[in-house]
């Protein structure tokens, strides 16, 4: 049994199927970069740039990858009270933006509207408790 210390499998776990296959890259992507401390709170499949991606909000950041061939697109934001996020959705679909500064970065075609609902709010939580 392999250790999941940062509680990535459970949140894997999560996904469906499809989700887990089509982001193999950006979760490998994302779990390479998670330290010894860092524990994942919650993880979103969906589309950034025209390619699968995840977001993977943790005790201590967010990252966002891709699965563009060769080189994933990555970013990370870090919580402050200036982390913006926003959240679109309907019955179907989701679509979250974080903003930070002068970055910015959208996950797009999110198949689990009430998983981006409560991420949303865990990370605004996140940002407001750090000073």
């Amino acid at each position: 049994v392999t250790p999941d210390e940062n509680g990535l499998s459970a949140a894997v776990d999560q996904l469906r199927p499809a989700e887990r296959e089509l982001c193999a890259v950006p979760i490998g992507v994302c779990g390479a970069l998670l330290g010894e401390e860092e524990v994942v709170l919650g993880l979103l499949a969906g589309h950034l740039m025209g390619h699968a991606s995840v977001l993977m909000v943790t005790n201590s950041r967010i990252l966002v990858a891709n699965a563009r061939r060769w080189k994933p697109l990555l970013d990370q934001f870090l919580p402050s009270p200036e982390l913006i996020v926003h959240l679109r959705h309907d019955r179907d679909v989701a679509s979250l933006t974080i903003v930070q500064g002068q970055r910015l970065t959208t996950l797009d075609g999110i198949s689990d509207v009430a998983g981006a609902m409560e991420l949303t709010e865990r990370i605004r939580r996140l940002a407001a408790t750090i000073h």
